[in-house]
């Protein structure tokens, strides 16, 4: 939560100071996404749906393995929970499509939201 609130603390000074700041973060919990809705305006969550064995399949670390074996405690989606977004304003399947089609679905709703021009 101390990650998520550095982040939200400098994604509102950029804000305030005309950068749109676009933050990728581990954010597992619906009360840290809540956090930073409740403080950041405009905010948009997209949500990266992306199955658990896929995550596996395309990590170059070994870390879910790791996690699985208990070297790493609290993994996001092994040995630690996810509580997926309730209502995200853009949801992307990486498993069902390319970088350059999530990039489209992302600037369509972006405009739909007349978030971009």
């Amino acid at each position: 939560m101390e990650n998520i609130r550095r982040i939200v603390y400098i994604s509102g000074l950029l804000a305030r100071n005309g950068i749109i700041p676009a933050v990728s973060v581990i954010s597992p919990y619906r009360d840290m996404r809540a956090y930073a809705s409740e403080r950041l305006a405009p905010f948009v969550e997209v949500f990266v749906d992306c199955p658990l064995d896929e995550c596996e399949r395309r990590d170059p670390k070994g870390l879910y393995a790791r996690a699985r074996e208990g070297d790493i405690p609290m993994y996001t989606g092994v040995s630690d929970g996810y509580e997926p977004p309730e209502a995200p304003e853009i949801v992307l399947p990486p498993d069902r499509c390319s970088v350059e089609e999530g990039v489209q679905l992302a600037l369509n709703r972006l405009k739909e939201l007349s978030l971009l021009t």
